[in-house]
């Protein structure tokens, strides 16, 4: 029972109407959380995905940090494949729902993917990323 959560989705005006709803199940009570968790996707209240993309951001940024750590032992092709492994099949599950989502969160992803296409190259941080992600589409 205390693993069991959950979801009111609405509009912040709707979510503001309903701030008290408690869910009695047997002898539990169960009040609404801002976000769950279900098949590794978390589901915010308001519909944003807020909490989805920053977890996946640090999650991500966390991989890269670590395989940037041992890059100087891979050749390309064996960094592309973890990272595709570790990385871009994270960013890429679960991503039909993140239609809708605001641009800054949306930027945010693309950093993700930038940060992995230069750590597959070795470009630097100032030289252009635009032609090293065409190599990979």
């Amino acid at each position: 029972m205390e693993k069991t959560e959950f979801l009111i989705i609405g509009s912040p005006h709707n979510l503001r109407s309903h701030p008290d709803l408690i869910l009695n199940v047997g002898t539990a009570e169960i009040k609404p959380t801002n976000s769950v968790r279900n098949l590794g996707v978390i589901m915010d209240s308001d519909e944003s995905m807020t909490s989805q993309v920053g977890g996946l951001c640090r999650t991500l940024n966390y991989q890269l940090r670590n395989i940037g750590r041992i890059r100087k032992y891979l050749d390309e092709d064996t960094c592309h494949h973890i990272i595709r492994a570790l990385v871009l099949s994270r960013l890429d599950y679960g991503n039909s729902l993140l239609a809708g989502i605001t641009n800054a969160q949306f930027e945010k992803l693309q950093r993700i993917q930038n940060k992995a296409v230069r750590l597959i190259c070795g470009v630097k941080r100032r030289e252009h990323i635009s032609p090293y992600l065409a190599r990979f589409t």
